[in-house]
């Protein structure tokens, strides 16, 4: 794994908080519901792997605060600085209850990978939406490789995200 959450690290919204939301949908525009369902509600596997169904909003949102809390929870932890869990808990449940009423969202890409183990495995590049490569400094990499653009061209759009370039090279 790329970024590995320590089990100790990981977040979890308390179980009380959860059951307000649990059942219910927020306030959705017309066709929103349908393009969440679409676009960013993930499987639900039973243990055998086998998809039981699509998520919820309400448990999309649960992936997305329990992923930033967590990876959150991990790197203060690292920084041997104090982490408290009331504090979080405070915080992670306004994050939670403002993408609920649609105050805010994360990128759609965030909203689609973060709190999964895609994310651990492969890295932050998979939250991201678009990128850029130039080609303007080709052959003055590290090692002098005029593929290095080209490289990164493809790792990243092998992750999902949106890449755009340059064509102009080094004059």
């Amino acid at each position: 794994p790329i970024v590995k959450i320590d089990p100790e690290n990981r977040f979890a919204l308390s179980a009380e908080f959860l059951s307000r939301f649990a059942g219910r949908q927020p306030a959705w525009g017309p066709i929103g519901y349908v393009v969440y369902k679409r676009t960013y509600a993930r499987p639900v596997l039973a243990p055998s792997g086998e998809v039981l169904r699509s998520e919820e909003f309400w448990e999309t949102l649960r992936r997305v605060t329990e992923g930033t809390f967590s990876l959150l929870k991990q790197q203060i932890r690292s920084a041997h600085r104090p982490w408290d869990d009331e504090e979080a808990q405070r915080k992670a449940q306004d994050f939670y209850e403002r993408m609920w009423a649609f105050k805010w969202l994360p990128p759609g890409r965030g909203l689609w990978i973060m709190g999964t183990s895609y994310l651990e495995r492969h890295g932050g590049g998979a939250a991201q939406n678009c990128g850029f490569v130039s080609t303007a400094r080709i052959g003055s990499g590290r090692r002098g490789d005029f593929a290095e653009p080209f490289v990164a061209l493809m790792d990243w759009s092998m992750l999902g995200v949106g890449m755009g370039f340059d064509v102009l090279g080094a004059g």
